[in-house]
């Protein structure tokens, strides 16, 4: 089963720390008081969602091909 209770927790942990780092960087932004990186300051969440998706994906594939092998490779 993929949703366990390990799962869930580190989902919530993730999402308040996220938080947390989301308001220190906007204190440091205003700070700097620059326009690109006050931008790319802002979208850190996006680019750490992607790259979670592109990671847990790669290994679902690389998996799969994986256990393939090990299966069919008797010849």
């Amino acid at each position: 089963m993929m949703w366990t209770e390990d799962t869930i927790a580190g989902a919530i942990l993730g999402c308040v720390a996220s938080f947390f780092v989301q308001d220190r960087l906007e204190t440091l932004t205003a700070g700097i008081n620059s326009p690109l990186l006050a931008t790319l300051l802002h979208w850190w969440p996006l680019a750490f969602i992607a790259i979670g998706l592109t990671v847990l994906l790669s290994r679902n594939v690389m998996g799969k091909q994986n256990g393939s092998r090990k299966l069919g490779g008797g010849r």
